[in-house]
């Protein structure tokens, strides 16, 4: 049971993150950094000095009782007479939100040890930029001290007498030293993600238990007080952390902190951390069957990932074996090395369903806007679903490579107009390289599109193919015309589309062929893109449309290719937001209904068991998304409530794992209880739902996603 204290902060921290005057200091702050340092020509120089100007001036706010220090501050005043006089823009912070910085270097040898690595570098805009920023994140710590003691704390601004200049003694000065990163960084404009604190924070740990400084229960109370401030400071943005799998040398990392950790999900009962579990065939029995209590409870994390899956489809993207055995997913399923990531997720989002709606429309759109793809694509005769089907595919190839050239674009402004001095410090290989993440210096430089709807596209094109070209129900052109009415006058056809011609994630072997083909082919189009960000390609931004972004002549061959594509299959809200954009499609969904979400069934289509979405998925190479793949699930409570269910859903994680699927997470709440949360939410406030990769309060999302959640198929059983 959490204690009197954190259950206190824990009112405490969900005020604060749902309070709305949480960043109005920051904001205003960000304003006149820009407009006091308008005078710094250099790029590198003016982002270090706008963070400073921050790190000077910002408000240090203690709650009673806490155990960290650093939160938002919401009592602050905007100074009377106080405006927004014009500025230029200032630097960007080169921000990813979908990395965590080398904690193992911050914990163990403290910022003078990167002082002394600087002392040694030549003198460059870029270095003098990286000391600057250095020197302004420890003065805020002087401060964070100062504040302490004079706020009655000395117990805190002790945590702050050595680090983070110094090396860490202490577990709890190793937790605050972590947390205050998070929490300046985040300030900066980027708040670095936690990481794998089961390896980093457990030297300090043990040491500390050993010694008889530290109990169980004191560390749980700090794991905690670290958790509720990820609430405060995050609010719903999923604020990653994973536990588990394997340390950079290979060897497995199951100990007490990993068990501290994922029952802090318990203790905390809030909607962050987002707690993952790097699952392996060693992984020990008492701790799986911990993470399925917690799912059984109704609790929508830990999500699992398959560390074998993850590990081998990251070296086989380039990435080291040391740097891809210690991984992380960056917010939602998204991949990302630690420590050594200027990764961009997500980018762009991409529609496939509109590849389909184009070939129909003949080029055109059936729903919205005036874009087309006759001059691009070569739609034949559709007499045949061989014909259909290949001219679907061509037409999704130049949707890939359209997206992508735009994020070519997006990848140069971001070259010549931002950067992260500060961030550079803690990740690989820009102090070596003498070149700031944002520009390339990081060690991986990975874009990830990401296809919501990709099921939605698999079960409509093999509807038009039984009911237009096998079955002959209908014509392709009255089919076409009833899509773009939005089925007006044609329920009855809507409902033998949707419940009468067999779907994806049912273990039905044409519709699987299906969906392996199409996966192979989005793999194969991403892997013939590069682009300009990294030293593993030219630094020369490729001509607008070539296919191989950067030109064969400058690859560094010697470099791994660390700046290339990889899909992904999850959605955030984007399967509601796309579904708006998309007419309605021939697997009987309505127009202005949400896609596919992920990689499974699309909703309420899982007819065959849980089991049948691993027949159907585990038959994708998944390897090759380190994009991040989601697979939901959704189980009665009923299933759940006793042993037998318990140990069912054990043994269906392991086979799920075994047939080398990437990631599983869970759903364990009934109708009823979505349909009340949707009719009284002022009674479900901290209701949790796992929606597309991520988890958010059900209050908290839009009733198109609500309805999304609500129509999923509730399991129960294996």
């Amino acid at each position: 049971m959490p204690s009197e204290r954190i259950k206190q902060l824990k009112t405490v921290a969900y005020q604060i993150g749902r309070n709305s005057r949480r960043g109005i200091e920051l904001d205003y702050l960000n304003h006149w950094s820009r407009v006091a340092t308008a005078g710094e020509p250099e790029q590198h120089m003016r982002r270090a000095l706008q963070n400073n100007y921050i790190f000077d001036n910002y408000s240090l706010e203690l709650t009673e009782g806490e155990l960290l220090a650093g939160q938002y501050s919401i009592y602050w005043e905007r100074p009377k007479d106080s405006h927004y006089p014009p500025n230029d823009g200032g630097t960007m912070c080169a921000s990813t939100g979908h990395r965590a910085i080398d904690y193992d270097l911050l914990l163990n040898k403290g910022v003078k040890h990167i002082f002394s690595v600087l002392d040694e570098k030549p003198v460059t805009p870029f270095y003098a930029a990286v000391r600057v920023a250095l020197e302004g994140y420890v003065r805020f710590a002087e401060r964070m001290r100062e504040a302490c003691t004079v706020q009655g704390r000395p117990d805190l601004a002790a945590l702050f007498e050595k680090a983070p200049l110094e090396p860490c003694t202490s577990f709890h000065e190793a937790v605050q030293t972590v947390w205050f990163a998070q929490f300046a960084f985040g300030l900066a404009g980027d708040s670095p993600l936690a990481g794998r604190p089961d390896q980093y924070l457990y030297p300090f740990y043990k040491a500390d238990m050993d010694a008889g400084h530290l109990t169980r229960q004191k560390a749980e109370e700090i794991i905690h007080s670290w958790y509720l401030k990820h609430n405060a400071f995050f609010d719903t943005w999923p604020a990653a952390l994973m536990v588990g799998g394997t340390d950079r040398d290979g060897k497995p990392v199951w100990n007490e902190l990993t068990e501290i950790m994922i029952e802090g999900i318990r203790e905390v009962g809030l909607i962050n951390p987002a707690v993952a579990v790097c699952y392996t065939e060693d992984m020990p029995p008492h701790i799986l069957r911990l993470c399925v209590d917690l799912i059984a409870e109704g609790y929508t994390k830990p999500a699992l990932f398959n560390d074998r899956i993850c590990r081998e489809g990251l070296e086989m993207a380039g990435v080291r074996p040391a740097d891809a055995r210690v991984y992380m997913h960056s917010t939602c399923v998204e991949l990302t090395p630690v420590a050594s990531s200027n990764i961009q997720v997500a980018t762009p989002y991409l529609n496939p369903c509109k590849a389909l709606e184009y070939v129909l429309g003949g080029g055109h759109r059936l729903w919205g806007g005036s874009t087309d793809l006759r001059s691009a694509v070569d739609i034949p005769p559709l007499d045949t679903f061989d014909n259909l089907y290949s001219a679907t595919k061509e037409a999704l190839g130049e949707i890939i490579r359209r997206g992508i050239e735009h994020n070519l674009r997006h990848a140069r402004e971001r070259m010549e107009r931002a950067s992260c001095p500060l961030h550079s410090a803690f990740l690989n290989d820009c102090l070596e390289t003498g070149v700031d993440a944002g520009k390339g210096g990081a060690r991986y430089n990975f874009y990830y599109p990401c296809f919501p709807g990709f099921i939605t596209l698999i079960d409509s094109l093999y509807a038009i193919k039984k009911a237009v070209y096998d079955e002959k129900v209908l014509s392709l052109n009255d089919l076409t015309l009833m899509l773009k009415r939005n089925f007006a006058d044609a329920e009855d056809v809507r409902l033998y589309l949707r419940d009468h011609i067999d779907k994806y994630g049912n273990g039905v072997p044409e519709v699987d062929a299906m969906g392996k083909d199409l996966y192979d082919f989005i793999a194969e189009e991403c892997a013939k893109y590069s682009h300009c960000v990294g030293y593993a390609g030219s630094r020369i931004a490729a001509p607008a449309g070539n296919r191989n972004a950067v030109p064969a002549s400058g690859r560094n061959t010697a470099a791994p290719p660390c700046n290339t594509f990889h899909p992904s299959y999850f959605a955030w809200i984007m399967h509601s937001i796309k579904g708006g954009e998309t007419a309605a499609t021939a697997n009987g969904r309505k127009q202005g209904t949400a896609l596919s979400e992920n990689l499974g069934a699309s909703q309420g289509c899982d007819r065959n068991s849980p089991m049948g979405i691993v027949h159907s998925i585990s038959q994708l190479d998944q390897r090759l998304s380190i994009g991040g793949i989601a697979t939901n699930f959704r189980f009665s409570p009923a299933f759940l409530a006793d042993e037998e269910g318990k140990e069912a859903l054990c043994a269906f994680i392991r086979a799920f794992m075994a047939q080398g699927n990437f990631e599983c997470q869970f759903n364990v709440v009934n109708q009823k209880t979505l349909i009340e949360a949707q009719k009284h939410p002022e009674e479900y406030r901290t209701l949790m739902v796992r929606v597309a990769g991520y988890s958010d309060y059900f209050t908290n999302l839009a009733p198109s996603i609500q309805a999304e959640l609500i129509t999923r198929t509730e399991h129960a059983g294996v």
